[in-house]
């Protein structure tokens, strides 16, 4: 299984987008299935208010592991680490139109407010999406940085 299909799979077993995005990079990073849904319950639904995409926050996430680096003072890597980040969210609105995640379903008459909303959203398929995109944008990003 690739890391885009773990991610889904992750998602319909009950994750939000931002744990089944971090669950299908964990074991890369040395992190647990159980740290990875942890340190991500909080992202889903735009950390639950509409803000950035969980799936693309929990790119971010995955970009920091990447390739930032546990000395402060190391410039390039902080520089690579934000010009990653833009690049992931760019690249996500470029294919969604925006990477807030109420502006997204705003867009594709979905709202998350209600039960009936959420269950509708659910049945939408429109998280699967966005999560395919979002790994689809970290592994080009991963991809054309190794060659450096």
């Amino acid at each position: 299984m690739n890391t885009r299909e773990h991610a889904v799979t992750v998602l319909m077993g009950g994750a939000s987008c931002a744990q089944a995005v971090f669950e299908a990079y964990c074991e890369r990073y040395g992190i647990s299935q159980q740290d990875a849904r942890k340190m991500t319950a909080g992202f889903g639904g735009g950390f639950a208010s509409g803000l950035t995409c969980g799936a693309v926050s929990a790119g971010c996430l995955i970009l920091g592991l990447e390739f930032a680096s546990v000395d402060l003072s190391d410039a390039y890597a902080r520089d690579r680490t934000y010009s990653s980040t833009q690049e992931l969210l760019a690249r996500f609105a470029e294919r969604n139109g925006s990477h807030q995640c109420a502006e997204i379903l705003a867009r594709n008459a979905m709202e998350i407010q209600s039960p009936e909303g959420k269950q509708r959203l659910r049945e939408s398929r429109l998280c699967v999406k966005m999560v395919e995109d979002a790994v689809d944008c970290i592994e080009g990003i991963l991809a054309e940085n190794s060659a450096e």
